[in-house]
């Protein structure tokens, strides 16, 4: 009996115990499940194509910014449109970029053609502010905008002060796409080459934004510099054009928030490049910078180029491959950028010098143009001649570099006396220059620390160890000494920037020079293409493999040297006298400008005279016998006589009041009018100064070596009715 109740005892207590743990386990898997719900759908994937594995809890801690908030914590928003619903914006924008966008053809080899499209957000969801923090890359085609793609993203996390890059796609035996984590911009700018290798900062090579074309007039955006009609959805009641592709006119097609690169550059890629040079410099120099610990890496921007921007003249090169065009030559003149010639913006804002920096004069015929293009071979996409759409597309010193020096001088960290001293090396090559590089590649010219405020240091033991080293006066090392050494090396800039320009000027307006001159500057075009391209970094920013983003040639086909300049004829206005007035009076009688007798008076006659010349021969109509008004007139007396024009009054400069964005009027009117004759605005003139007239301000203004602020004040003015 006893023996019968013990085993009973026995399974009663066994069976308790299985059910125990049962109830064990299915806890645990319930705890098991519920946190495989909540934890975010995430991988990491440090390279491109590289091995897929798990993201760990401290990079996990780290993912604070919106779009991690909002969509991929959450898990479940693996394709475009479940990702926007997931942010919720109250704006979306949408930009469109790609090497071929001039081409309208819906097809290439019997398939759709493709386009890239950059997404931004604006709104507030769930606690989350969206606002030049988002960045959303996709391809579509002509004919759908896929609704599951691969989407490379980047976003800005506040509180580290980083941008957060990741990639949603399909990775090895994967049944349905998976956010990546593909790393930060945190000390992207101090990794070796090998270590940016098929990561996202070998595209992102400071960490930040990248816009190659900052400034119209875009070459490969839509922008309303060139209108991409073809991604237009028809206005509403209207039938489509024929040429609109069916992706723009597909039911919730993100193409009707289609926006123009001016927006995507000064209302967004701007900003959100000066909020992570801000962070950058915080995170280098500390919050109480009295002593700068790593020199170097904060001065890398000012003597290295660590990026590029591209920059081009507003006039369409007509050679472009896949443009739709007849002419065989631009049908105006080329206006030569004037960042080609001078680091305009450190020059400029930074160091005030835009008086210094008119290059205006530098232009080149449309038909002397082609023939540079056509004599260099210069190529685009392997067609001879082929160039990009708008001609003279040039690599210009970034913003990125140039708004952290900036920076730097505002909170006085760096002397703009230091500054003026680097900028005057190698003046000539304001991009990519390696004497600058030189001087900061060496491990004894610049200190490794220095002091800043009222102890500041940085120029006095620069100048020590240069002194130690007992450079060549012409040597980068023996300019920047006499740099540092000069009372004021702002003033010793000035005076260097305009002997520069002044040779520049000399050189356009000799008729013999002017042409090797120009096809000298080309010349240096191309090898400034060539040197962005041979780069282990900044050739990784053209993604197309050196076939399609610029064009190259044989610059050994151009000089690189000019004749000396002819002693040009003196400056000549009211009231001089004497051979050379008489000699310009029968240039004048024999253009019919001037009738009677000449007597070497410079009196009101002869310079109505001059100044009606200037109008007709399209220069500044100023009264003054400048070196390009004797090529001009000279040039113009050289050809076979034709009708005498009439003697028109001199036309005055008219001031008008000083405008800015969201006025209107009548003024506005005149304005826009100004900027449409000059081809820096395409809209109609409407009176309403909104942003793209702003832009268009802006390009003038940059154009004119003035602040570009996208004020019309007095001196924009003057510019544009030149």
């Amino acid at each position: 009996m006893y023996l019968t109740d013990f085993k009973t005892r026995l399974v009663a207590i066994a069976r308790n115990l299985i059910s125990f743990l049962l109830a064990c386990c299915i806890s645990l898997l319930q705890i098991s499940s519920a946190a495989a719900q909540t934890a975010p759908n995430i991988q990491k994937q440090a390279l491109e194509n590289g091995p897929v594995g798990a993201i760990n809890e401290s990079d996990l801690k780290q993912l604070k910014d919106p779009l991690f908030n909002l969509v991929i914590k959450d898990g479940t928003a693996t394709n475009l449109e479940s990702v926007i619903q997931r942010l919720k914006p109250t704006e979306q924008e949408v930009f469109v970029v790609d090497e071929h966008i001039v081409d309208r053809s819906i097809k290439v080899n019997a398939q759709p053609a493709g386009r890239r499209a950059v997404l931004t957000f604006k709104g507030n969801t769930a606690g989350n502010t969206l606002d030049q923090n988002v960045f959303l890359s996709v391809n579509f085609n002509s004919e759908t905008f896929p609704s599951s793609s691969a989407i490379e993203a980047m976003a800005w996390n506040e509180t580290a002060g980083e941008f957060n890059y990741y990639k949603l796609n399909r990775s090895g035996t994967e049944a349905t796409p998976s956010w990546k984590f593909r790393g930060t911009s945190k000390d992207a700018d101090l990794l070796s080459t090998s270590a940016r290798r098929n990561t996202c900062m070998e595209c992102h090579i400071s960490g930040g934004p990248v816009m190659k074309e900052l400034i119209l007039p875009w070459n490969n955006w839509h922008s309303f510099s060139d209108f991409v009609q073809y991604l237009q959805p028809p206005v509403a009641g209207e039938a489509a054009p024929k040429e609109t592709w069916p992706v723009a006119i597909a039911p919730k097609s993100p193409l009707k928030n289609l926006a123009g690169a001016e927006t995507l550059e000064n209302a967004i890629i701007l900003p959100a490049i000066e909020r992570f040079n801000d962070r950058r410099i915080k995170a280098i120099v500390g919050s109480s910078p009295a002593t700068i610990s790593d020199a170097k890496r904060l001065l890398k921007p000012l003597f290295v180029t660590t990026e590029f921007n591209l920059i081009s003249s507003n006039t369409l090169s007509n050679s472009h491959p896949f443009a739709r065009s007849s002419a065989s030559s631009p049908a105006q003149a080329v206006d030569i950028p004037t960042s080609f010639f001078a680091n305009t913006g450190l020059l400029g804002q930074g160091l005030g010098l835009f008086e210094n920096l008119d290059f205006s004069f530098a232009t080149v015929e449309g038909n002397a143009y082609q023939e540079l293009v056509r004599r260099s071979e210069t190529r685009l996409n392997d067609k001879t001649p082929g160039d990009a759409n708008f001609a003279w597309l040039t690599p210009e010193a970034s913003f990125i570099d140039n708004n952290f020096t900036q920076k730097l001088i505002d909170q006085q960290i760096l002397p703009t006396r230091f500054v003026a001293a680097v900028l005057s090396v190698d003046l000539e090559n304001p991009v990519l220059s390696k004497n600058r590089a030189r001087l900061w590649e060496a491990s004894n010219i610049l200190p490794s620390q220095f002091k800043t405020g009222t102890g500041h240091d940085l120029i006095s033991q620069t100048i020590r160890n240069l002194d130690a080293l007992k450079p060549a006066s012409s040597s980068p090392e023996g300019q920047f000494l006499a740099a540092l050494r000069s009372p004021d090396s702002v003033a010793f800039l000035r005076t260097k920037l305009s002997a520069y320009s002044q040779l520049e000027k000399k050189r356009f307006g000799s008729a013999q020079v002017r042409p090797q001159e120009t096809a000298r500057l080309y010349r240096k075009l191309l090898e400034r293409r060539q040197a962005v391209l041979a780069s282990a970094d900044l050739g990784r920013l053209d993604e197309t493999g050196g076939r399609l983003l610029l064009p190259v040639g044989n610059a050994t086909k151009l000089p690189d040297k000019v004749d000396e300049v002819v002693a040009p004829r003196p400056t000549l206005s009211r009231n001089d006298k004497g051979d050379t007035v008489k000699q310009l009076q029968q240039l004048l009688n024999k253009l019919g400008f001037l009738s009677g007798t000449p007597d070497g008076d410079f009196g009101a006659g002869t310079e109505q005279a001059v100044i009606a010349a200037q109008q007709k021969l399209g220069l500044k109509a100023d009264g003054i016998v400048g070196p390009a008004t004797w090529a001009a007139i000279e040039k113009a007396a050289a050809k076979p006589p034709a009708t005498p024009p009439a003697k028109p009054p001199a036309k005055p400069l008219v001031n008008f009041p000083t405008l800015r964005q969201n006025d209107r009027g009548n003024d506005v009117v005149r304005l826009q009018m100004l900027l449409r004759d000059r081809n820096f605005l395409l809209t109609p003139a409407d009176g309403d100064f909104g942003a793209l007239t702003r832009a268009a301000v802006i390009r003038a203004q940059r154009q004119a070596g003035l602040d570009p602020d996208g004020v019309v004040g007095p001196a924009t003015w003057a510019a544009l009715q030149r």
